[in-house]
Formats: structure tokens, sequence, C-alpha cells
């Protein structure tokens, strides 16, 4: 399902037991969760029965409990969590797990550890901590487990015992890792969830796949990834929102404001709230409206550096650098966004010669019919020639901004004048 599906199925009424939400795109998720408490919650029930969750205000153990109580003179209750849970392993053991030295152990130490690397795997901190997530309390080790370090005064540690001094950490039965705190809590919940709660998890970034609550979360409720949306779903999801307020906008129209805004939903969000109210009574939000009300980001200032380029209009095109630059884009950056445009007018250049049509190159170059137009009309200004010496001069500028062998924004001029007079260059 497409997040537009999901979003319709709350619409309906359709609410699941369950929701996990993670990604790239804040907006969406954020969104997500505005929708689910305004319509699956009254005002009136909201007061009582939602609930909201953080790393520093309970976490996700304190939002597993809270699912399991009843809802308050209302028909559910919703929880939300938004946090670091479920995140990949390694961002997790850098964050809960301390690997100590398995050397001198001190008073009380355990016979037979031997010195090696302060590194070296296989101990961890077991101290209680707040309510105990994530870390094995004091006097409570596991059996596979035996107490480090715990003469007067040292801190308790635990080193997990297996065969041949390999590392065995939360073994449960049959040997399967098992979580610890708030992910052990959700495993159980998500075994028998309640019926009369909607618990929603907001895992800001990734989220490690791996994980036996990750499949859980699958089988029980829904998992909807929120990530950047590109080329047809960034344009639909345009004009939709464009008609949530009172707008319509033409293919073409949408295109251009997503290449002058750029794919960032919370800006593209912003910039459809300022045209409306620019357009006023007027229904329709056109071309010349996106023109005269979005500042151009940096995708639609590379579309006018390639103009100029394609023209040979060295001053302009040095132009359009310097403002880039001076709005903070990074060299890097738009060096690769170079390298990308020149990249599609030469791939436009050799379907051209092919004999395919016109109409057809957009679909074959999987761009929008508007973008397709701009790229024939700069293609015609070149040869293929140029173009391919235009590809060798960025891979050479490629190079000398990661050897940083000179001053990055006079890297990129001396490429602009290369690229404007490429065939005299490549000569």
């Amino acid at each position: 399902m497409t997040f537009t599906d999901q979003l319709a199925d709350l619409e309906k009424g359709r609410f699941e037991r369950f929701y996990l939400l993670y990604g790239e795109e804040p907006y969406l998720g954020d969104l997500f969760l505005k929708k689910l408490r305004s319509l699956a919650l009254s005002p009136g029930e909201a007061g009582l029965n939602l609930s909201f969750f953080d790393d520093e205000n309970g976490g996700l153990g304190a939002a597993v409990r809270a699912a399991q109580t009843p809802p308050f003179l209302a028909a559910r209750r919703v929880v939300i969590y938004q946090g670091q849970a479920m995140t990949p392993l390694k961002r997790e053991r850098e964050k809960d797990t301390v690997l100590e030295e398995e050397g001198d152990t001190g008073e009380g130490g355990v016979a037979g550890d031997e010195p090696g690397p302060a590194t070296r795997p296989g101990l961890r901190e077991s101290p209680s901590r707040g309510d105990g997530e994530g870390f094995v309390r004091t006097g409570e080790v596991p059996q596979d487990q035996v107490v480090i370090g715990a003469g007067k005064g040292a801190r308790p540690r635990t080193k997990a015992v297996g065969p041949k001094g390999k590392r065995r950490q939360e073994a449960g039965a049959g040997g399967r890792r098992e979580p610890a705190g708030g992910e052990g809590l959700l495993e159980e919940y998500l075994s028998s969830p309640a019926d009369s709660t909607i618990l929603a998890l907001w895992a800001r970034g990734g989220v490690d796949k791996r994980k036996r609550v990750f499949r859980l979360a699958g089988q029980v409720g829904r998992v909807i990834e929120c990530q950047p949306l590109r080329g047809r779903e960034l344009l639909f999801w345009t004009q939709r929102r464009a008609r949530e307020l009172g707008k319509s906008l033409s293919d073409e129209t949408a295109v251009l404001l997503t290449t002058y805004a750029g794919g960032e939903l919370s800006l593209l969000a912003k910039e459809l709230d300022k045209l409306a109210d620019y357009v006023g009574s007027a229904r329709e939000i056109k071309v010349a409206d996106v023109q005269a009300a979005v500042r151009k980001g940096s995708e639609a200032r590379i579309f006018d550096l390639v103009d100029h380029l394609s023209r040979r209009e060295t001053p302009r095109a040095l132009g359009d650098l310097r403002e880039l630059l001076r709005l903070g884009e990074p060299p890097a950056r738009l060096l690769f966004m170079l390298a990308r445009q020149v990249r599609l007018l030469l791939m436009t250049k050799l379907l051209l010669g092919t004999g395919l049509p016109a109409e057809l190159i957009s679909e074959r170059l999987a761009v929008h019919p508007f973008v397709g137009q701009k790229l024939l009309a700069q293609a015609a200004s070149f040869t293929e020639e140029e173009l391919e010496a235009g590809l060798k001069h960025l891979l050479v500028a490629d190079v000398a901004l990661k050897e940083s062998r000179q001053p990055a924004d006079l890297l990129l001029e001396i490429l602009i004048l290369r690229l404007t007079g490429a065939a005299a260059v490549s000569r």
C-alpha cells in the first residue's frame, strides 16, 4: 500500500491495533500520527485517552504499559511513542552496551580470568538504571552469566559464559537472543494486543529489520515506511495537498513547484500555503504564480545553470554558481547535480540518435515530460563529443575536490569555464 492508501484507510475509519512507522521523511510520519489521533478520537475523548511517550518521557516500556490500560469513557485509547526503539543493531549496541576489559578483576574477582585487549567483547554492564530497561539488575544475573569484579567498592559486571569463550548475550530458550526492556515488553504485548488500544510507534530513521519484533509488527498491524517521495508520487502528493487547500495544480505547475522548492515535504507544504494565499480566490495555481511567488531552490538553479551553459553564457553561468555557493550549497553536491544533468543530456542525445520519438524519451529516462522537454531543448545545443568531454571534466573536478588540491569555489569556476567551451578544451 502507498502512503496515500494508508491515509485513506484512516479517513474511512479502518484502524489497526498497531502501527510501526519508520524512515527519513519526518513530515509523513508526523502527518500520519496527526491524522490518526484526530480521526480515532473525538476532541472530548482525547483528553483522557491520548498518551505520548518518547525516550525522555517514559520510553517504549512506558508506552507499552499504557497501551494495556483500558480506555476511560471511550471506545478506544491511542498511545504514541516516538524515539530510537528498534534502531539498527550497531547503533543500539553503541548506545546500550559497554564493552570492558576482562583483565584485572580486583578484589573478589573470578579465578582464571585472563587479561585481554581493552575492547575485548564478552562483558556487559549490569547495574540497575531507572526501571532496568536494557540492563541486568544487580542480583538478578542470568544462569549463563557470572559476576565479575564484585568485590567491595567495585561495580558488578557480568560475563556471558559459553563454549570456547564465545559470547552469548541474553540467551533464552533455544539459544535465541531475548531483547531486554521496552522491546521485550513490546514483543509480549504484540502476542496479544489490546482490542481497545491503537499503539503507534514512530521510529525516526532506520529500524533493524532482523529483529523479531519487526516481523511481529507486520503480522499484528501495519508497518509504514516514511521515505522521501520521488517522481510521480511526489507530483501526486503535491496536487493532493493543493486540493486540500481548495486549489488545483496542472502537472506542469506541480513539476515546476517541486523543481523550485525541492522534494522536502515540509518546505513544499509551506510553499503551497503561501501560493494559496498569493492567488487568493482563484481556483488554479498557475506556472506564472510559482515563478512569481516561490524562491528557486538548488535543483531549479542547476537547471538555470545548465541553460546558460548550453547557450555558452559563461558570465551568467558563473553567476548561478556563485549564488548557489553563497546560499550554502555544498560543493560536492553541486558537482553531483551537475554530473547528473550532463549524464541526462548525453542519454537524451543518444536516444535521439536511435530514432526514438521525442515523446518517449521522457518515459525512457524516467522523468516527467516537463523535465524531458527541457532536456531536449538543452541537448540540442551540444554535440555528443561535447557532452562526453564534459563528463571527463566533471570526473577530473571530482578527483581534485576529494583530494583538496585547490579551493572548492575556484575548482568549480574552472569547471564552468571548461564546460562552456568543452569542444575547444577537448581538442
